[in-house]
């Protein structure tokens, strides 16, 4: 009984936060996937200057821990209010399960898109990029 009613309280937070997923998914699409296709991947086209194989990890990490600092204000922010502090904990769940779902959805909705954007990444990269091996994207991940 206990374990339903976890569960639908995790779904109630799925449906509640879906906008969250979908908005981490375009952040990193939009400073990963975008630059990665408009980069060029010929060398010959960089006459006398350098040419930089970059895919642009150090930055998907960067915002990837930007998420990680800010994300668990936004997801324990039902603390700051009295109504919703009542509401939460009138519901019949502990305090500790509903700290517990928040943390587990918290880390699911900054992984998930992380990691759906980052193997969309690698894959055209290593369309473009002949000498990258995918070796390496399983290290990085």
């Amino acid at each position: 009984m206990k374990n339903n009613i976890n569960r639908k309280y995790f779904a109630l937070l799925f449906k509640k936060n879906f906008n969250i997923l979908l908005f981490n998914t375009m952040i990193f699409t939009l400073f990963y996937i975008i630059p990665l296709v408009i980069k060029n991947s010929n060398p010959e086209s960089n006459p006398g200057g350098y040419y930089n194989l970059s895919t642009n990890y150090g930055f998907l990490i960067a915002i990837l821990c930007v998420f990680a600092i800010t994300y668990p204000a936004f997801s324990f922010e039902y603390l700051n209010r009295k109504k919703q502090i009542d509401s939460y904990y009138s519901l019949p769940i502990t305090r500790n399960s509903i700290a517990v779902l928040h943390i587990i959805f918290g880390l699911l909705s900054v992984i998930v898109p992380f990691t759906v954007v980052y193997f969309t990444g690698s894959i055209i990269t290593l369309i473009k990029f002949k000498e990258i091996t995918y070796y390496y994207y399983i290290i990085f991940y």
